[in-house]
């Protein structure tokens, strides 16, 4: 690599370098991990689609609560509709080892049915 011809840093070249290798650190699988399925549903069995925190930050599910994620035995997972939601900050899970080859379910407490009154 030439030097800048100004004598500064070649801000450009620093920055996508940066933005590769915080890219390439999310995105790499962990040595060892192994795929898992999640499916989040409510006690009345009604699919949820939630929050779910992994050891590499924030994902969600898909609107049917599905999700597949890489991890290793002994991560803790949290499955959450939100902040405001029942659960607080979500629903621990902790991945058994060896991880399981089929979906697991995750139950969230039913929300309170609604009543409009009528107009």
């Amino acid at each position: 690599m030439a030097p800048p011809k100004e004598g500064r840093p070649n801000l450009r070249r620093i920055a996508a370098l940066a933005l590769a290798g915080a890219l390439s650190a999310v995105a790499a699988p962990t040595a060892g991990a192994t795929p898992l399925t999640l499916h989040a549903v409510n006690t009345r069995g009604v699919d949820q689609a939630s929050l779910v925190t992994i050891p590499a930050g924030t994902t969600f599910t898909d609107a049917n609560g599905r999700i597949t994620v890489d991890v290793q035995p002994g991560d803790t997972l949290r499955v959450t509709r939100g902040g405001l939601a029942p659960e607080g900050a979500g629903i621990p899970y902790t991945v058994p080892s060896p991880v399981p080859s089929g979906p697991v379910t995750v139950t969230l407490d039913a929300l309170a049915a609604t009543v409009a009154p009528a107009i």
